[in-house]
């Protein structure tokens, strides 16, 4: 089973296989690609429930690593006491709880922590 998603968004839109995509309208088929992986996901890391509630002090690109998830690319929010790691993958099915999935749009995040080119690497992430 495939993930589709609208490639002006990045919207998750369903899933499907190879031959639903051969019956698309053409707005479906100009507006939506297939993502294979859909392990990928951005996630966020709490700082202050990391440090009030688990006592982890390290950096989170450390315990990022030490749980042996990798990342395209780490957005600090020191506003929001947060990271963001944006297309993980190597997810552990439990994460501590200081950690959960980022319904983010990078798009929509430009300024915050990205530019527009960091924001369309993200948006155009390719695994293969």
């Amino acid at each position: 089973m495939l993930a589709w998603v609208d490639a002006n968004t990045n919207e998750y839109k369903g899933e499907g296989s190879n031959e639903t995509q051969d019956h698309w309208c053409d707005y479906c088929k100009e507006n939506l690609r297939f993502e294979t992986n859909t392990n990928i996901k951005h996630l966020r890391y709490d700082i202050m429930e990391a440090h009030l509630g688990c006592d982890e002090i390290r950096n989170a690109t450390v315990v990022m690593k030490e749980l042996g998830i990798t990342y395209q690319h780490a957005t600090p929010q020191s506003m929001g006491d947060q990271w963001w790691f944006w297309n993980c993958e190597n997810i552990p099915d439990k994460l501590p709880n200081y950690l959960g999935e980022a319904d983010l749009n990078p798009m929509t995040c430009i300024g915050y922590g990205l530019s527009k080119e960091e924001a369309e690497k993200i948006r155009d992430y390719d695994t293969g």
